[in-house]
């Protein structure tokens, strides 16, 4: 009988050895499951985030791009309304303010398609008011728009621009000269471009 019981408990005990055993690897099994899933997500979210900073990276340079051909808000206005603006304010200089009215009017419906915002909204109220706010917009509110879309432009170089033309947008920047945004539009880009270039040049030839 004792025999008997020894034998009972070793089978018991192999049967819970072997339990014991097989939960242990199926636990292995899933703990080693679990990090081939994490490695693949971590993966994938890698992948994922080199997808989108290239996508990031090209949109930020198609935008400095159209940025830099560009140039100035005045640049990218049609030379038909540029012609108009000017008619508009030698007529205003001359006193003529039926005829600058006119002008200035004409000008403005054809810059509520502006790519500038500022320009755009000072178009847009000089339109809803009367003649004065269109003298006013021929005079005042258009050229300082104008200013102020050039610096937002300024103000995107700085932040995606090559080092010398971001360096040359951030002085333009901080200058107490109204006008210093568009005469770096105007000069500036071209000059920094040229000087940057020049020292890739000497660095490739070493």
């Amino acid at each position: 009988e004792l025999a008997t019981r020894s034998r009972v408990f070793a089978e018991e005990a192999m049967k819970a050895a072997t339990t014991a055993a097989d939960a242990v690897k199926e636990a292995t099994d899933v703990e080693a499951a679990a990090r081939e899933a994490e490695a693949a997500r971590i993966e994938q979210d890698t992948e994922v985030g080199i997808i989108a900073a290239r996508l990031k990276a090209a949109q930020e340079q198609e935008a400095l791009k159209r940025i830099e051909t560009q140039r100035t808000q005045s640049d990218q206005t049609a030379q038909e309304i540029r012609d108009l603006i000017a008619r508009a304010q030698d007529a205003f200089t001359a006193g003529d303010e039926a005829k600058a009215v006119s002008s200035g009017r004409e000008a403005a419906v054809k810059l509520l398609d502006s790519h500038g915002t500022w320009t755009r909204q000072a178009a847009e109220f000089a339109l809803a008011a009367g003649d004065y706010e269109i003298l006013n917009w021929i005079d005042v509110d258009r050229p300082a728009a104008q200013r102020q879309d050039d610096r937002e432009t300024v103000l995107a170089l700085a932040e995606m621009a090559a080092p010398d033309v971001a360096a040359g947008a951030h002085v333009a920047l901080k200058s107490q000269d109204p006008d210093a945004a568009s005469q770096f539009l105007e000069k500036g880009v071209t000059d920094t471009s040229v000087e940057e270039n020049r020292v890739k040049v000497f660095t490739i030839l070493g």
